[in-house]
């Protein structure tokens, strides 16, 4: 799989292969995952497992433009910064939690999924994976604010 962020590490870098771990525990925990990506909130792919190529791209767009729109929702009913949602399809669900300000943890499941599990465990990964990348320093810059559409 190729990685947008190199694996080694200089100063102000992510560790990728910490991350990839993180990932793939998640994976690894909870049986009904099938996939799960790592992206930043400009839909850049930063890690993934069991997605690659041209559906992990199209995912990483998709996954931007929806935390777009769910930061969006969230301040406009005054409720805070977006945490997570879930999306339940007819073959099972897709997930997205807020990884910190510039990244988004997208997981794929089957059907038949315990989501409370899958909540616990992967907001687990996010704090992990938030840790990491503050301790990195990566990603210091501020992510895009949204434009205010309250009128005056």
């Amino acid at each position: 799989m190729k990685l947008l962020i190199p694996s080694k590490r200089r100063d102000g870098e992510m560790d990728v292969d910490a991350l990839q771990s993180e990932v793939r525990a998640l994976q690894e925990q909870v049986a009904e995952v099938i996939g799960a990506a790592l992206v930043s909130v400009d839909g850049m792919p930063i890690t993934a497992v069991e997605l690659d190529g041209a559906a992990l791209e199209g995912l990483a767009a998709l996954a931007a433009a929806f935390l777009a729109v769910a930061q969006r929702v969230a301040h406009e009913v005054s409720r805070g910064d977006f945490c997570e949602t879930v999306i339940r399809c007819e073959a099972g669900y897709v997930a997205f939690y807020a990884a910190g300000p510039r990244l988004l943890l997208v997981v794929l499941t089957e059907q038949g999924l315990n989501l409370a599990r899958l909540h616990m465990e992967a907001r687990t990964s996010v704090k992990r994976i938030t840790t990491l990348v503050d301790a990195s320093g990566a990603l210091k810059s501020e992510p895009r604010k949204q434009p205010s559409t309250k009128r005056k």
